[in-house]
């Protein structure tokens, strides 16, 4: 599958001073292509908004029904240390989800290819094998004509 193409617009910015935190509602548009995981998301959000991936929590993902765009909610933080413990393990736990199903993934689809390739080996041999029965026929045919 190819690299998703992302093209992240920032609608609205509110500091809150009393969570030290700031709320960006972002548009994430991908190109005629499934939403993107949040993972992806995340990189892309911290390269628009210029921080450190750290400080950047992805609250909300909300695809937009007819359209190959999501909108994001982000909470940004100064410091690491302002980030609540609940909302940063939270991300942490989703993250570590993503990987584990997408390594699931890719150890199903490896064995199909496997299967794949050895049906293939299987009927060149069967071809193989058939041949020099067809041999014998021809060989015999040549035989009853003479």
């Amino acid at each position: 599958m190819g690299e998703i193409i992302m093209k992240v617009q920032i609608i609205s910015q509110k500091k809150n001073p009393l969570t030290k935190s700031e709320r960006v509602l972002l548009r994430v548009e991908h190109s005629k292509e499934a939403t993107p995981n949040r993972e992806k998301i995340w990189e892309e959000v911290s390269k628009t908004l210029k921080k450190n991936k750290e400080l950047i929590i992805i609250d909300k993902i909300t695809t937009l029904k007819g359209f190959a765009s999501s909108e994001v909610k982000a909470l940004v933080y100064s410091k690491k240390e302002d980030i609540p413990k609940y909302k940063a393990e939270k991300m942490k736990k989703r993250i570590e989800k993503l990987k584990k199903t997408e390594a699931k993934e890719e150890k199903q689809a490896e064995p199909e290819k496997e299967q794949e390739t050895d049906g293939k080996e299987q009927k060149t041999e069967e071809k193989e094998d058939a041949k020099p029965e067809e041999k014998q026929k021809k060989e015999t045919e040549e035989e009853k004509k003479e």
